[in-house]
């Protein structure tokens, strides 16, 4: 098992649909998990993308004399 995790019990309750008591919404509790995650995925992409494209336009300078 080289490379696995194990997950913490309370995950793993909480993805297979059961209900506990100290994560008695785990459902929705991973809804705002799985949806952070694309938000948060999503805000890396623009940026990473915003700083791809602004290396490749020319600058000012290069735009006023050219």
């Amino acid at each position: 098992m080289i490379g696995r995790r194990r997950i913490p019990p309370i995950l793993r309750a909480a993805l297979r649909g059961r209900r506990t008591a100290l994560l008695p919404q785990g459902d929705t509790f991973l809804r705002g998990l799985a949806l952070g995650a694309l938000v948060g995925a999503a805000i890396a992409g623009s940026t990473i993308w915003s700083r791809i494209r602004g290396r490749n336009r020319p600058s000012r300078a290069e735009d006023a004399a050219g």
